[in-house]
Parts: C-alpha cells; sequence; structure tokens
C-alpha cells in the first residue's frame, strides 16, 4: 500500500520479498539511531572556517558522525535523510545544539580563539514551532553568546506559507544568532528570496566552487554571487575548497571565508584545536599562496 501511494493515486502494486526487507531494515535503523543517542554513540566532528582576510580559522562547521559498535564510523549521508523522516531528527537536533555549545565554551576555557561554531538545522526541526525557544534554552544553559552559535539552514525550510517557520525566524533574529544560507545556487529561487530572508551569510555550494579554476563561466557565476551578497549586505563562505588555485580565486574575488579539505577535513575536537594553533602560529594561507604564483 505505502509503494503504491508513494508512485502516485491510481497505481497498483504487487508485494515482493524485497519489501519486507525495506521495512525490516528500516525498523532495525530507527532501533540503532535511537540507542545511538541513549549511549552516546554520536559525535560531532568540525570542519574549520578560514578568514580569508586575516588567514586565522574563526569558526568550523559541525558535522554529524555515528560511531557504530559494528560497522565504525558511519558518515551522514547513511542516517541523516533517515532521520528526518522519520522524526528522529528533533532529538539529534537538539543533541547537536547542546553538545556544540558545550565544545565551544571548552575551547573558549582553554582559550583557544574561536570566534563561532556553525550547527546544521534540518528543515523538520525549523519548521517546527518552538525552535527558537529551544536554542534559546542551550545557549543559557551553557552561557554561549548568541553570536556564537551560526545556525545554516537551506531555501526549504523557509519557503512557503508557513507559520512556524515564520515564528522561528523571527524569534531567531531577536535572539542574535546569526543564520547562513546553504547550498545557496542550488535552489530555484535563491536569488529571490535572498533579499528578503533575514540570513547574515550565503554558503556557496561546492558545486560552484569546484571548476572556478578551469571554467570561466563557473568564476563568473561566483564572482556575482559575492558582488551581489555583499550588496545586500551578506558575508560569504565558500565549501569544498580543495585546490590552492581555488583559494587564490576566492581571495581576489573578495570571498569572506572558506572552508574545504584543502585546509582540512571534518576531524574531532581536539584535532581542531591542533589546527586551530598551527594556524595561528604559521604564515597566513592566502600569503602562502600568493607567493607562489
Amino acid at each position: 500500500m505505502y509503494h503504491a501511494k508513494q508512485q502516485g493515486s491510481g497505481r497498483a502494486v504487487f508485494f515482493e520479498t524485497s519489501m519486507n526487507e525495506e521495512v525490516r531494515r528500516r525498523v532495525e535503523l530507527e532501533r540503532e539511531l535511537r540507542e545511538a543517542l541513549d549511549k552516546e554513540q554520536l559525535r560531532l566532528y568540525y570542519q574549520p572556517q578560514l578568514d580569508l582576510k586575516s588567514g586565522r580559522i574563526i569558526g568550523c562547521e559541525a558535522l554529524m558522525r555515528w560511531i557504530h559498535p559494528v560497522r565504525g564510523l558511519v558518515p551522514p549521508t547513511q542516517f541523516i535523510g533517515f532521520a528526518e523522516t522519520s522524526g528522529l531528527i528533533d532529538p539529534i537536533g537538539q543533541w547537536a545544539l547542546k553538545a556544540a555549545c558545550a565544545q565551544f565554551v571548552a575551547w573558549r576555557a582553554e582559550g583557544l580563539p574561536v570566534e563561532y561554531v556553525s550547527v546544521n538545522v534540518s528543515p523538520r526541526q525549523f519548521q517546527t514551532l518552538g525552535f527558537s525557544e529551544t536554542v534559546a534554552e542551550a545557549l543559557q544553559a551553557f552561557g554561549v553568546p548568541a553570536s556564537a552559535l551560526h545556525l545554516e539552514i537551506t531555501e526549504s525550510a523557509v519557503l512557503g506559507d508557513q507559520p512556524a517557520a515564520r515564528a522561528n525566524l523571527a524569534g531567531l533574529n531577536a535572539l542574535g544568532t546569526p543564520l547562513e544560507l546553504d547550498d545557496f545556487g542550488t535552489g530555484y529561487s535563491s536569488l529571490a528570496h535572498l533579499r528578503d530572508l533575514p540570513v547574515a551569510a550565503v554558503k556557496l555550494d561546492r558545486a560552484f566552487i569546484k571548476s572556478i579554476h578551469e571554467d570561466a563561466s563557473a568564476l563568473a557565476v561566483v564572482r556575482a554571487a559575492i558582488v551581489m551578497a555583499h550588496a545586500l549586505g551578506k558575508s560569504v563562505v565558500a565549501e569544498g575548497v580543495e585546490l590552492t588555485e581555488q583559494v587564490v580565486l576566492l581571495s581576489q574575488m573578495g570571498c569572506d571565508i572558506m572552508q574545504g579539505y584543502h585546509l582540512s577535513a571534518p576531524v574531532p575536537a581536539d584535532q581542531f584545536v591542533t589546527l586551530v594553533r598551527q594556524r595561528a602560529a604559521a604564515v597566513p594561507l592566502v600569503l602562502q599562496t600568493r607567493s607562489r604564483q
């Protein structure tokens, strides 16, 4: 019945044993995810974000990982989508907010010069009434300034006439928590909505960044996006940066922040500390890359 409904009205679907297997896998995954929450198998890894003007690591994006007792390190692509559809994203998202806040406080206590930690928010979370209050409670519980917790949302989280999303937008703006528009440029109406959305930054999707060093049209699109975002008073983060040539071009175009494997893969909290301190003691990346030209 569910398979028939997924394919549209007026469809007939015959039973296959694979359907039972799919249901069994989903039930098992839900059980394991609930267990992961209870037994503290979830972890946050942190991918550093570098200020292209100063050459310093000023913040990071917190990314979910699952340390499974049998399968080992499970990437988010294998469970976040399911968590979204099953409703488990709500308790998992709340855990991520608290874990990121606790880690930020620990870093600052160590004297680590990071300004913020960025956390992804799913559309389901953002469209749940009271989400902004959940954020406020996490900030207060850990004593984190609102400006130090950046929330990454996608365009789909705020499209349409959704009272809960509007209320959360208003609540988070009143709180002073910066919002970043993730995957910018991949939606159908990103440009139309950017002017009206109260976001502090846009994240240029890696699909645009990967070819700017060899494709003039990709370079033109990224340059135009940076100019437009700056004209609207928003900063620009480029993700998926992997090559020195990309770093140089982004710096020349006035991009504000970069993240990607050129700098570092997402790493555990202790390795992030090492990266920040090594970076602070090194010659700024932009100066290094320019000197090689």
